[in-house]
């Protein structure tokens, strides 16, 4: 086997008896190699080597982007080309009316909101005169926030039905 094959399987030896001990002895079999010595870790280690990497290839794509200045505003229904000034002084078409805020949510403030959407809630109800789950799929409001929660809330009422 080349050298660089062998240390390659060293470093995930290495990596699997500090992350996932219970694969490495199948990964020692299928590669013969004697088990890694935890008292002398590689340098770098394997986690450093795709960072590195990661890093570099991040570098690359960003070297090979490029913004196109003073291009001609697209007529083929895209916005390439255009700037945010030009996009507001497009007129809106006269069915469409701005307004303000309809109603509020208890709880809910646009300072930590990452998504919000409506979906189809499974909600799942025992009929005993059947004795069986019915399912009915009623629209709600999800939001996610910052802090990592989930809120699904009622979207004729504004209340907040679950949260996670």
């Amino acid at each position: 086997m080349p050298a660089g094959c062998i240390h390659t399987q060293t470093l995930i030896a290495h990596y699997l008896a500090q992350e996932y001990p219970s694969v490495l002895p199948s990964f020692l079999a299928a590669s013969r190699i004697p088990p890694p010595d935890l008292t002398r870790p590689p340098v770098p280690d394997l986690r450093t080597l795709v960072e590195d990497y990661i890093s570099q290839q991040l570098v690359k794509d960003l070297s090979d982007a490029h913004i196109e200045q003073d291009v001609e505003k697209a007529d083929d229904g895209s916005w390439r080309g255009w700037t945010p000034t030009d996009i507001v002084k497009v007129p809106l078409a006269p069915e469409v009316k701005l307004s303000g805020i309809k109603r509020s949510l208890e709880g809910i403030s646009a300072m930590n909101l990452l998504t919000v959407g409506v979906a189809s809630v499974p909600k799942r109800v025992f009929d005993t005169t059947s004795a069986s789950y019915r399912a009915s799929f009623e629209p709600k409001i999800v939001t996610t926030s910052v802090d990592k929660s989930l809120r699904i809330i009622d979207y004729r009422t504004g209340e907040v039905s679950q949260h996670h």
